[in-house]
């Protein structure tokens, strides 16, 4: 393709000359890929966007585009700063591949709406940079780690919890703007404003949430790179309740905060960022948290409350999501105790500098 192109802008299209050649090559070359897995059955046919989609674009990368490691070369005079480009030396032969300029938009309420928010002024631009660094395989270890997912915080089969971040300040701001923005008259500037606030509140909410999530994956992937995890269907459990006219529901409202703050504690992308560090392996969750996990008694009665677990039967008392973490762990140990393998994960360099300090509430490294 590469070759019929180039014969082809010099013959027939010559127009072509005065678009950007490293552009036409990427787009070339994602074409390609995406024709190839299509005729292998692994994706559907690819579909052309369309220009107005305009979000990201990427960026070719040769060898003279980085400077120093922290600078990245848009255009003749014109330099990007990376952040994040320290984590890059802690591994081993980087060599930065493509590059992507990607647009976060806030204003989202209203997509039909392109005028006004095209026109937004408070739209953010990233920069992203894939590296291909030198990978290395790492045995799966054979005592694994049983996590146990809840509103708000996670805890393991050893007795730890891990409490995501306290979003009540932004919870607080996001009801306050809510309160604002229904007084405003529709197609007003002062409403236009406050539905930039609120879409700024939900961002910042957003983003503390995440970069707990990755710091808790990361403290819990150090003691096991195998993860036990139950097979929840959060599709179901964010069902409404309201029922229908004949037949209405019961504790709507009620159904209405728990599915709320379900959804704030982000289990799916959690998931994903155990799913990096290590193995992820699914067990039944089916009465994980009414069995103990002393005497294997199972009755809904042992829970006494959210954070309490006592068995009727044995007497066992300790916490109910510490106690749900040992039964995931148990059936999980069963069910792969013969299985072996590896994980391939980046190569870290020796005698590189070490990782650097994160600060918890800065969500983008961009490297």
């Amino acid at each position: 393709m590469g070759k019929w192109y180039t014969k082809y802008k010099r013959d027939q299209a010559k127009w072509l000359s005065n678009y950007v050649a490293w552009k036409s090559k990427l787009v070339l070359k994602d074409l390609s890929v995406a024709m190839k897995e299509y005729v292998q059955n692994n994706r559907a046919r690819p579909k052309f966007k369309s220009k107005r989609n305009r979000w990201s674009f990427p960026i070719g990368l040769y060898s003279k585009e980085i400077k120093n490691n922290k600078y990245l070369l848009i255009k003749e005079g014109v330099y990007m700063k990376m952040i994040g480009h320290q984590q890059i030396e802690r591994y081993s032969n980087p060599k930065p591949k493509q590059a992507r300029i990607i647009r976060e938009v806030e204003d989202r309420s209203n997509p039909k709406n392109k005028k006004n928010r095209n026109k937004n002024k408070h739209n953010k631009w990233f920069l992203s940079v894939v590296y291909e660094v030198d990978s290395e395989e790492i045995p799966i270890d054979s005592v694994g780690i049983g996590i146990d997912r809840n509103v708000g915080q996670v805890a393991d089969n050893k007795g730890n919890i891990y409490e995501l971040a306290d979003i009540k300040k932004q919870e607080k701001q996001i009801a306050i703007t809510n309160k604002k923005l229904s007084r405003k008259k529709r197609g007003s500037n002062r409403r236009n404003k406050t539905r930039l606030a609120l879409a700024s509140h939900h961002r910042k909410k957003t983003n503390q949430l995440k970069n707990s999530c990755r710091h808790i994956a990361k403290s819990i992937c150090r003691k096991s790179n195998l993860i036990f995890l139950e097979d929840l269907k959060t599709k179901n459990l964010l069902k409404s309740a309201k029922g229908t006219v004949d037949k209405p529901g019961k504790n709507v409202k009620a159904k209405s905060g728990l599915s709320r703050v379900i959804q704030n504690s982000l289990w799916y992308f959690l998931e994903c960022e155990l799913a990096r560090h290590g193995l992820v392996c699914k067990v039944p969750a089916a009465y994980t948290s009414q069995k103990c996990s002393e005497c294997g008694f199972t009755d809904k009665d042992n829970r006494t409350s959210q954070s309490k677990f006592k068995c009727l039967e044995c007497g066992l008392s300790m916490n109910a999501d510490t106690n749900a973490a040992i039964n995931i762990w148990t059936l999980g140990i069963g069910d792969i105790q013969y299985v072996r393998g590896v994980c391939i994960r980046p190569k870290i360099a020796k005698g590189g500098p070490g990782q650097p300090t994160m600060k918890r509430k800065n969500e983008y490294f961009a490297f």
